[in-house]
């Protein structure tokens, strides 16, 4: 039987983050929903996730730690915000992002 596909949701907006887990509730993957970075890095060390899809902006600082601990178990990353600065984007590159082509 194959492995069952896993999204780590990192969000600190309930509603939003409610609105993500509709969106993918009808895909075949299991989601865990955190809340801040120390969430996040907690899950990562104990679970193996397939995609994080990550807010930028988070009560505990920015998602760029989440980022490399995703890389580092060669697991990608999506990077949500709602604000357009170029100073998220930057250090989303510099904390060790790819440009989606």
């Amino acid at each position: 039987m194959p492995r069952q596909r896993k999204i780590l949701l990192l969000e600190d907006d309930p509603l939003f983050l409610d609105h993500l887990e509709i969106l993918l509730k009808a895909t075949p993957y299991l989601i865990t929903k955190c809340g801040t970075i120390e969430e996040g890095l907690e899950h990562i060390d104990n679970e193996n996730f397939d995609c994080g899809i990550l807010d930028f902006n988070l009560p505990d600082g920015n998602s760029i730690d989440i980022i490399q601990a995703l890389q580092k178990k060669d697991t990608a990353a999506l990077v949500v915000t709602g604000r357009n600065e170029q100073e998220i984007i930057k250090a989303v590159f510099q904390g060790g992002g790819s440009r989606l082509h």
